[in-house]
């Protein structure tokens, strides 16, 4: 009596070579076995190849994200000081780091 998971197995009485048989079904199983998790490392990998590929992007995306969530913390007069174009004058008068060209 053998048990694979999937409840007794009785080898056949009739059977011509009962060792023969029990050893190509325990391989069969262990070769299923083998095979299901190579397929199984394989999505995962390609998973995490279309993961990395897609990094960069979902990189900039949460910085943009995070970026916005703290303007919205900024009283009124600093968001006007951050519009399009004015923050770089706002940086160059408080801080002197760059400069206007």
């Amino acid at each position: 009596m053998l048990t694979l998971g999937l409840g007794e197995l009785d080898v056949p009485k009739n059977a011509k070579y009962p060792i023969l048989f029990l050893l190509l079904l325990i391989s069969f199983v262990i070769l299923t076995f083998v095979l299901l998790l190579n397929m199984l490392i394989a999505l995962m990998g390609e998973t995490v190849e279309d993961i990395s590929k897609e990094s960069e992007h979902i990189w900039r995306l949460q910085r943009a994200r995070t970026i916005v969530e703290i303007e919205k913390l900024l009283p009124k007069f600093l968001r006007r000081k951050f519009e399009l174009g004015n923050g770089a004058k706002w940086l160059t008068t408080t801080r002197g780091v760059f400069k206007n060209q």
